[in-house]
């Protein structure tokens, strides 16, 4: 499963959809869960969110370094390597697996 496809598509396919406030609120719900997988330094808490939406990979690439990088320049995004499966490194893309 998918916690959010690319926020362009979602925005253009459920408009409708996210006019009601209650689905308005999971949406953001979704991006700030996303945001805090990347940025919380707390393992479990990032196991936490990704098992809530029964993720099964995590997906690092020039995107994610971009805008985390510059949310926190200090900010490691190879540390879930501690705690998942490194199941691809190459060409700038690390995909993690769930444990």
């Amino acid at each position: 499963p998918t916690i959010m496809g690319w926020t362009g598509h979602e925005l253009q396919w459920r408009l409708g959809w996210l006019n009601n406030p209650t689905n308005a609120d999971a949406f953001n719900r979704r991006l700030s869960d996303i945001d805090a997988i990347y940025t919380d330094p707390d393992a479990q808490g990032v196991l936490n969110i990704l098992h809530s939406y029964h993720a099964q990979y995590l997906y690092v690439g020039p995107m994610e370094y971009t805008k985390y990088k510059q949310l926190d320049p200090k900010l490691d995004l190879h540390r879930f390597s501690a705690f998942m499966q490194t199941v691809y490194d190459k060409d700038g893309v690390t995909i993690y697996k769930v444990r």
